[in-house]
């Protein structure tokens, strides 16, 4: 509902990555348009690095991609379905 309530994550500098401080964590997040799409969630005692958080969402957007092919969507479900 409001995707930029959350801070600009300081380590990242950029407004679309932002985090929520819950607790003792910290969840990032991204702003896509409209929606949001949760990057990690971390103890916040934990050093967050420009070059983890970027190496996250680079393999997040190798799966959606992967998983978007009609022949990986079956294995992925068949996976999520064995968990």
């Amino acid at each position: 509902m409001f995707p930029n309530s959350g801070r600009v994550v300081p380590e990242f500098g950029d407004p679309v990555i932002r985090e929520v401080l819950w607790r003792n964590y910290r969840l990032v997040y991204r702003v896509l348009g409209q929606n949001v799409e949760i990057v990690t969630v971390f103890h916040g005692a934990l050093p967050l690095s420009k070059k983890m958080l970027l190496m996250v969402i680079d393999t997040r957007a190798n799966l959606l991609n992967s998983a978007s092919r009609p022949q990986n969507r079956s294995r992925l479900h068949r996976g999520i379905q064995q968990q």
